[in-house]
């Protein structure tokens, strides 16, 4: 690591460290973040979602076969429901004609993808190390060496951007290469015949919820690109540009002149070390992680980690 790059961390882990002793699920667990790019090389989505080890390798037969699954598990809301049954025993699923049905474009997606890549990779993401259940699965293939697919299903997601964070937004999409449309066309196809569920994540007591279950798809020219699209398309994934800290939010931290100060002092150096500051933001089911990341002067990157983990008791 640059000796400037080990100072400006030091300082915002002085910075950040009052800020770690609050409620972690109201307002989050807030760590200190460094990416190092003469050891971790280039920063992107994927590769920090690697370094994270959030993406794990599977099979391209075990992700056809957990997106069967997560539809066939979830009870499935009507379209007048606003909440979920508590249990899934009380709700309603598939019936068995639209599980073959699906189950049969399922097959034909896979069989294109196999005959139509170079090259067909599956990942499992989990954000969550400590719960092995509540994961995603994505396939990634390979169409040539600039030329690249990513199909995923979406998520629930409890949470969304810490409401004590200003953002604003970003334009991120990009044309992919017409050398592609066919392929594209037969993706599309198959995928909007996967219409889209209202699925169910049951919780006793009411806190459960309804979430739309659907796939995205994007070519790009590079696998991250791809997968940055995808994840955004997905509502896994929001990139904003980040604008400051707020104490103001939370009653009780509203009258905590130290905290106060000390979130004020954070904004400042940020913007002070970074030309500018992006916000990411990962949600999936009950956990959530907001990276807020700035490039250095010395094209390394700084910033602050905030993770949440809904617990229900």
């Amino acid at each position: 690591m640059k000796l400037h790059t080990e100072q400006l961390l030091g300082t915002l882990e002085l910075l950040n460290e009052p800020l770690q002793v609050y409620d972690e699920q109201v307002e989050g667990s807030y760590q200190t973040f460094c990416w190092d790019s003469s050891t971790k090389g280039e920063f992107n989505l994927w590769n920090l979602m690697i370094d994270e080890k959030y993406i794990q390798p599977i099979s391209g037969q075990t992700a056809i076969s957990q997106w069967i699954l997560d539809e066939w598990l979830h009870p499935i809301a009507a379209d007048n429901d606003t909440y979920p049954p508590d249990h899934p025993k009380d709700g309603n699923f598939l019936n068995p004609d639209i599980k073959i049905e699906r189950y049969k474009i399922y097959k034909a997606l896979y069989e294109l993808l196999i005959s139509s890549l170079e090259e067909l990779e599956a990942f499992k993401v989990n954000i969550d190390v400590n719960e092995k259940l509540d994961y995603l699965c994505f396939l990634v293939g390979k169409i040539s060496h600039d030329s690249w697919l990513v199909i995923s299903p979406s998520v629930g997601r409890r949470e969304k951007i810490p409401h004590w964070i200003s953002y604003s937004d970003l334009e991120e999409y990009r044309k992919h290469s017409k050398s592609i449309s066919k392929l594209e066309s037969i993706v599309k196809k198959l995928l909007a015949n996967l219409k889209p569920l209202k699925l169910c994540a049951c919780y006793p007591d009411g806190h459960g919820y309804i979430f739309s279950y659907y796939y995205s798809y994007a070519f790009a020219k590079t696998k991250a690109e791809a997968f940055n699209q995808v994840f955004m398309m997905a509502n896994i994934l929001q990139k904003k540009r980040f604008i400051n800290f707020s104490s103001d939010y939370h009653q009780h931290s509203y009258n905590d002149d130290k905290r106060r100060k000390t979130i004020y002092a954070l904004n400042n150096f940020l913007k002070q070390i970074c030309c500018s500051i992006n916000l990411y933001h990962f949600a999936m089911y009950d956990n959530d992680y907001t990276y807020i990341i700035g490039e250095t002067p010395g094209k390394d990157w700084l910033g602050i980690e905030i993770s949440r983990s809904y617990r229900y008791y």
